[in-house]
């Protein structure tokens, strides 16, 4: 420590004169601190450039934070682009597989031949209830408003046959079994029973494709379990034209035939009482 702290001198004097001109008193140890201080400071403000300043951004594992956030905002959409395309595809092949008359993939089923019709007893679904539901409630209203008595008579007493074929299962109310089947021979084409529009047009794991007819006077014919729809929403039909082919496609089947329902302003009608199968 003697020797650190032994003092020297460091004069800066004329070539010619030897005149001082600038001196300092030093030591090994000022020396020492000196250079101490020197390094810290460069390592701080280095510290400051780096943290404060844009120059971090090229550091490793120093990425900016909006950049980062942006990175993973884009890592989330494209995951849900990719998503959306699947969901499309998906659709976009089911649609086809409508188009050309048969059930999508994803909703297949097989039929049990083992099982014979009224072996089988399956307690209707949630979604099932809900559209039974809908049925009752919803169009009770009828789209022909202010006709009477006599033209709903009218139209029971010149209903068309769907198809003809065997009565399978009649209407039952005590089982809340409101239809009537008739089976027949597959993709028969099946007939609207009077003049109106299709107000339903649809597909159910459970009852397969549906179709459902509004007529007048609140009238309201529906086919269940079909094997192709051969009209859409929307669509104007008359009396005895095509409107399905018959099928065996959902859950509540064990073979081919129709299922068909009669609803007057919500309430089930027996359409063996105004249909001669």
């Amino acid at each position: 420590m003697q020797r650190m702290r032994n003092e020297y001198r460091l004069v800066i004097s004329t070539a010619d004169t030897f005149q001082e001109k600038w001196g300092i008193r030093l030591s090994r140890l000022n020396i020492l601190v000196a250079l101490g201080a020197f390094f810290l400071i460069i390592l701080a403000l280095s510290w400051v450039v780096i943290s404060f300043t844009p120059i971090r951004e090229f550091m490793p594992g120093m990425t900016n934070t909006s950049i980062a956030q942006q990175v993973v905002g884009n890592a989330i959409r494209a995951d849900s682009l990719h998503r959306e395309v699947e969901l499309w595809s998906n659709y976009l092949s089911n649609l086809r597989t409508i188009f050309r008359g048969e059930a999508p993939e994803s909703y297949t089923i097989v039929s049990d031949t083992t099982v014979t019709n009224g072996q089988d007893r399956l307690t209707p679904s949630v979604e099932d209830s809900l559209l039974r539901a809908h049925m009752e409630q919803d169009l009770k209203l009828s789209l022909t408003p202010g006709k009477g008595k006599d033209e709903l008579s009218a139209i029971l007493r010149n209903l068309y046959p769907p198809v003809r074929g065997q009565v399978s299962n009649g209407f039952d109310a005590a089982t809340r079994h409101y239809a009537t089947d008739i089976v027949s021979k597959p993709e028969t084409p099946l007939c609207a029973v009077a003049d109106g529009t299709v107000v339903l047009a649809m597909w159910s794991s459970e009852e397969g494709y549906v179709i459902a007819i509004q007529h007048g006077a609140g009238l309201l014919s529906i086919f269940k379990h079909n094997k192709q729809l051969l009209k859409k929403v929307g669509d104007p039909v008359h009396r005895a034209d095509a409107v399905a082919t018959m099928g065996n496609t959902g859950t509540l089947t064990t073979g081919p035939h129709l299922h068909f329902e009669l609803w007057h302003d919500g309430r089930p009608l027996n359409a063996e009482d105004y249909i001669a199968f």
